[in-house]
């Protein structure tokens, strides 16, 4: 029974002691997907925990990935699943799928406006490296300055971008700002 929590703790030793990796994670998998409705906190839990084999035991980040997907769509406050998927992503140079972790990450902030600000700032560099995407990268830099209005790396990105434009008026904003730091 994929739902039975006490036969999953009785088996996951005997999996870790038999590397029997790939069975660990089917079974954690299954339980998520049977109690996603009525635990969704303890199913974004099994699937972060199936995503963590993937990644370190089975070495298939994609599997990973998908996993941490799950598990960030479980319980969108999960902070140990959107950082993971975020590394993940990363090294898979899954970059929209990184894009939606920051933006996650950003969401939660871990409290903290630097933080939030931190994550959009990369968010931001991302859409414009990578994803070519110059709207959605000023968007994010915007954003992250309404997190934190003195956050140097989004001040800095947004100037650039007014200096392309020859936008002087948001230039001398920004400029601005920097000073009153």
């Amino acid at each position: 029974d994929p739902g039975n929590a006490r036969a999953l703790a009785r088996a996951i030793p005997m999996w870790t002691a038999a590397a029997a990796w790939t069975e660990m994670t089917q079974a954690l998998e299954a339980t998520a997907e049977s109690i996603l409705a009525l635990d969704a906190r303890r199913a974004s839990a099994l699937h972060y925990a199936a995503g963590e084999v993937y990644r370190w035991r089975l070495h298939a980040p994609e599997r990973a990935a998908d996993a941490f997907d799950k598990a960030m769509a479980a319980d969108e406050t999960s902070a140990a699943a959107v950082k993971a998927l975020a590394e993940t992503a990363s090294e898979l140079r899954d970059w929209t799928r990184l894009a939606r972790a920051l933006e996650r990450e950003a969401d939660l902030g871990s409290g903290s406006r630097e933080t939030a600000a931190a994550a959009l700032t990369k968010l931001g560099a991302l859409r414009e490296d990578l994803l070519d995407d110059a709207d959605g990268a000023e968007a994010a830099w915007r954003a992250a300055l309404e997190k934190d209005p003195a956050h140097r790396p989004a001040l800095a990105a947004l100037a650039r971008v007014a200096e392309r434009r020859g936008d002087h008026a948001l230039l001398a904003e920004l400029r601005e700002k920097e000073l009153l730091q």
